[in-house]
């Protein structure tokens, strides 16, 4: 019972992470378009974005049968995360002065999305701080994918059938998971002040949706995000379709994932048509799904763990998982409380 409430929680994150993706490439994409081309609006609409790019890119993607395929565009993923990062700092009218978007309604800013907006008040006492909490833990949340980043690292990928020593591996793998987790916080802590500091609490939840279609930095680095985000999809859906047939004690060869995998992609497409703030449905996976695998989950299977083993695991230990399985509820329920009211009744926090 406990397994499937886990893998529940699993599925249900990463198949909330897969919609977040749709949106984003949605977003991205329409932009692009209507920034570069001139044409009937339903064409160079998000969801004209979403179905073609769902079936001609994301599918075949999904449907790889190795992930060490994917890291000419993992590459350039995470040239588009440091393209944008460097973008969004040249962009920041606090850091550069002749910034055009220090001048609200100039004419370099046509396609605008949201005009820059502060000066608002924000009572301390407001929980909406939390839905940071919940982003964060989309942010920071890849385990559903260790295992299949392990075993393409101890293989060597495609180039060799030789695996390599476990020793060598895990070290291997130590040394990506802090340099990876180090460098998401470094550049997530630099985007959230740029964006932030550039359109105060106009900022969007995609935060490139904020600047102009006809500005060429953005166009490079929303072209750059979008290749990235394409090239995670297929490990978040892999994932998913784990998860999906694991709940249906379905046996998981590569018939019944491919078979999931449209299933799910179907599904998230035509969610993706209809749904369109991306903040939302990320801070309220984060809110629900993330904060009981970051924090509540690990933890429990900790102290059930290390019941009978008590004399090897102090106090201060156990007492701190306690506490961050509280602080995993409250998140929760708190979190995804305060992501609907923020997006459907902002003026009830203020």
């Amino acid at each position: 019972t406990k397994s499937k409430i886990v893998s529940v929680m699993s599925f249900l994150f990463c198949f909330g992470g897969c919609l977040a993706y749709s949106l984003v490439i949605g977003d991205i994409f329409s932009s692009l378009l209507r920034g570069s081309l001139t044409g009937p609006s339903w064409l160079l609409s998000r969801q004209a974005s979403i179905l073609a790019l769902t079936v001609s890119v994301i599918y075949p993607l999904c449907n790889l049968k190795s992930l060490a395929a994917l890291a000419p565009v993992s590459i350039l993923g995470v040239i588009g995360t440091l393209v944008t990062t460097a973008f969004m700092a040249l962009r920041c009218p606090s850091l550069i002065s002749s910034s055009p978007y220090a001048v609200p309604n100039a004419g370099f800013l046509k396609g605008l999305a949201q005009q820059p907006l502060f000066s608002t008040y924000s009572r301390v006492q407001s929980p909406a701080p939390l839905v940071l909490v919940a982003l964060s833990c989309i942010a920071f949340m890849a385990h559903f994918s260790s295992p299949d980043f392990y075993h393409a690292m101890k293989q060597g990928g495609e180039k060799t059938s030789e695996e390599k020593p476990k020793d060598s591996t895990l070290s291997d793998f130590h040394k990506v998971t802090v340099v990876g987790y180090s460098t998401v916080t470094l550049l997530n802590v630099l985007t959230l002040v740029f964006g932030f500091l550039t359109f105060g609490a106009g900022s969007l939840g995609n935060i490139l949706s904020n600047y102009s279609t006809r500005d060429v930095g953005a166009i490079l680095a929303r072209l750059l995000t979008g290749i990235g985000v394409i090239g995670a999809y297929p490990i978040v859906m892999k994932a998913c379709a784990k998860a999906a047939l694991e709940l249906g004690n379905v046996k998981d060869n590569r018939r019944n994932e491919l078979r999931a995998t449209v299933g799910l992609l179907a599904a998230l497409t035509a969610i993706s048509l209809v749904v369109k703030d991306v903040g939302f449905v990320a801070s309220l996976n984060g809110a629900i799904m993330g904060s009981n695998l970051v924090y509540t989950v690990p933890c429990i299977l900790f102290l059930k763990h290390t019941q009978s083993k008590r004399s090897q695991f102090s106090k201060l230990e156990r007492g701190l998982c306690r506490g961050l399985i509280g602080f995993g509820f409250v998140s929760m329920i708190v979190g995804g409380a305060t992501s609907v009211i923020c997006t459907f009744f902002p003026h009830l926090i203020g």
